[in-house]
């Protein structure tokens, strides 16, 4: 196994076992688009943002050694050849001429992310200018054709700047995300897929005389639904409960607990009966209560055992199976089965995959 395949599966298990206050909520896959277009008077400007999950920024770590730091001599050349490169993925034409796009201000952070995984999130303002002699009505289209094979939230909002009237658009003037840093909750698990925009906009005949709307800076902030966890998730999550959370702690448990032994189950019915058939004293009853106790304690530590050994075996090679494509050659001479042929942690060993011909073969979220 090499390397890159180990740092992955260790990835892949803190992402999968982390909270779930903390994971992003498009999933640890993913990377986000989101496309503010405004067509102001004498050009196309484009506000990119891109919220990459923990997988894909654990990948440009180790693909361009990045660091995610801000101040980490790594990250400016890093982010200065992302935003070419994100530019050149970009196509923006008018009139079926396609206009150059060139960065402008670019911005970048790293909110922690499940298991404290770093995330990361960047924004690029490109510019593009229109021919001034134009005149009439002109069509606008706009194609992101960026990480195609990535899930994702995919947003596109095109608005008219100072002297710029638009007439059609199949894009909204307003966002759903707040620029990716508010993800709707009922439509997380149904995200926009908009990677293509036509609008057609007329401008006023004095183009020279408008005043170019202000440029507004970039200003990246974490996802609010990610970063934002409940009252109980954060009492769970401190690292220094205190003694009076853990005081609150034992008191509820011992509540909770003692209503859950006068519900039915726990053999108290055979308890008491043994106990009333035979006569049985107060020290009896103390002994076979303690007796109960101990057996039943003891059977949710030995499940509990299980669950900690098994599961995470059993989601993280889950989850390098669909991250198989992206190990590389060299982690995929051993074939496709080589991630199920060992025996997992809890000696359960994995039947084989079978599949019937008919069947399509899935496609991996990377």
């Amino acid at each position: 196994m090499t390397p890159r395949r180990v740092a992955v599966a260790v990835l892949v298990v803190l992402a999968l076992t982390a909270a779930p206050a903390l994971a992003h909520p498009l999933g640890n896959f993913s990377i986000s688009h989101y496309a503010g277009i405004e067509i102001q008077a004498d050009a196309v400007q484009v506000r990119y943002l891109i919220d990459m999950a923990e997988i894909p920024t654990f990948q440009a770590m180790q693909d361009d050694d990045l660091v995610p730091q801000i101040g980490h001599p790594s990250v400016a050349p890093w982010l200065a050849r992302t935003a070419l490169a994100l530019g050149r993925g970009l196509r923006l034409e008018v009139d079926g001429r396609r206009l150059p796009l060139t960065a402008g201000a670019t911005e970048i952070v790293f909110p922690p992310g499940a298991g404290d995984l770093p995330t990361l999130r960047l924004g690029v303002v490109y510019r593009a200018p229109l021919d001034l002699e134009a005149r009439g009505a002109l069509e606008l289209r706009y194609v992101d054709e960026n990480f195609p094979e990535r899930t994702g939230w995919k947003e596109i909002v095109v608005r008219a700047g100072p002297g710029v009237t638009l007439a059609h658009s199949t894009a909204p003037a307003t966002d759903r995300s707040h620029e990716l840093a508010d993800y709707p909750v009922d439509l997380v698990n149904s995200p926009p897929q908009d990677v293509e925009a036509r609008a057609t906009f007329t401008r006023e005949a004095a183009v020279a005389a408008v005043a170019p709307a202000p440029e507004r800076p970039l200003s990246l902030a974490p996802d609010r639904a990610a970063s934002s966890a409940g009252a109980l998730a954060d009492l769970v999550t401190r690292r220094e409960p205190g003694a009076g959370l853990i005081a609150t702690a034992l008191l509820v448990a011992v509540v909770l607990g003692a209503f859950h032994a006068l519900e039915p189950g726990h053999g108290k019915t055979v308890v008491a009966a043994y106990l009333v058939g035979s006569r049985g004293t107060a020290r009896h009853a103390l002994i076979l209560g303690l007796v109960v106790t101990v057996a039943h304690t003891a059977g949710v530590y030995l499940l509990g055992r299980r669950h900690l050994l098994c599961v995470p075996a059993c989601r993280a090679r889950a989850a390098l199976s669909l991250a198989q494509p992206r190990l590389g050659a060299d982690d995929r001479r051993a074939g496709p089965g080589a991630l199920h042929a060992a025996p997992h942690r809890c000696g359960h060993k994995p039947r084989p995959h079978t599949r019937s011909r008919a069947s399509p073969s899935p496609r991996p979220y990377p």
